[in-house]
């Protein structure tokens, strides 16, 4: 019985936690990592190798080359991140397996996954069940290596070439910190309205060295990239440090912040969900409340 973690240079940052949810299973286990370059690998695995793709490679033919490497393996796992909800879902229907999504918590063959907008908690009982798992990083602590651990991928043979109409989108190019890995993170919502205002959660995100996101309004509305929605249906998050500004607290929001360590809310409304659920809330108009806090810092 073993697994197989799949990985990605994308999310390269998040390969700690990776590695420390797949060591939950309690088994052997192989790297594979989907890279255009060689990349060194720290890990306590079996066996580590490298699948050449490109970032405009066709997700099935990605698949497709990864097949034969997934086939001996009990359970396969990739991040649940862009990448991996493109590409599992096209590996576990090609090996015909089930798919289990979003897992925040693994003790052997009991794994755990929020569903209901993170109302409630899933139990799963895999012994004995070949299937792919989908693992949100945030929800795992980074492993530590026995001994030394690196490796230098074997190469395994690229992913056939396709004929395909190809549309590239380019990773968001900022000098904050990512959204999926900060340890402080303001955000946003339709309470922010005012060019004045979004320039000091500005200047508030530079002097905490904070990301910004937003609520789905907010990104509806274009005042943020779609990249920088945190919620059910954007980024889920666990930063150390959460601030909302001008939030009520959807439901679908309120699902991306589930693992922050400490939450800190400003809003007019005391009442708001986000304000309840808060560990500081700060009732106030955000026009008086930044420039304060500004002082402050």
């Amino acid at each position: 019985m073993s697994a197989v973690l799949i990985l990605h240079h994308h999310n390269q940052a998040q390969w700690p936690q990776l590695f420390g949810a797949v060591e939950q299973l309690s088994q052997p286990f192989d790297v594979i990592v989907c890279a255009p370059q060689p990349l060194v690998v720290v890990a306590n695995a079996q066996a580590v190798m490298r699948l050449p793709v490109s970032d405009h490679d066709d997700p099935q033919a990605i698949a497709r080359a990864l097949l034969p490497h997934c086939q001996r393996h009990q359970q396969v796992l990739m991040a649940a991140d862009p990448y991996g909800r493109e590409l599992l879902p096209l590996l576990a229907s090609m090996l015909d397996r089930p798919m289990v999504s979003e897992v925040t918590a693994i003790a052997g063959q009991q794994w755990q996954r929020p569903a209901w907008a993170g109302a409630i908690e899933q139990q799963f009982d895999g012994a004995g069940i070949e299937c792919c798992l989908s693992v949100r990083a945030s929800g795992f602590a980074a492993t530590a290596c026995r001994g030394d651990g690196s490796a230098l991928p074997e190469q395994l043979l690229a992913a056939p070439a396709a004929t395909a109409l190809v549309r590239q989108v380019q990773p968001l190019a900022s000098a904050r910190p990512p959204l999926a890995t900060a340890s402080t993170v303001i955000a946003v919502g339709r309470g922010v309205a005012t060019a004045e205002q979004w320039q000091l959660v500005e200047a508030l995100a530079d002097k905490l060295g904070a990301a910004i996101g937003g609520t789905r309004p907010v990104i509806d509305a274009g005042a943020l990239p779609s990249e920088l929605q945190i919620g059910q249906t954007g980024q889920l998050i666990a930063p150390q440090r959460y601030i909302g500004l001008g939030i009520s607290g959807a439901t679908q929001h309120m699902a991306g912040i589930k693992q922050a360590e400490t939450v800190i809310a400003v809003n007019q409304d005391g009442a708001a969900p986000l304000m309840q659920l808060a560990d500081f809330a700060l009732v106030g108009d955000l026009q008086q409340i930044l420039p304060e806090l500004m002082e402050i810092l």
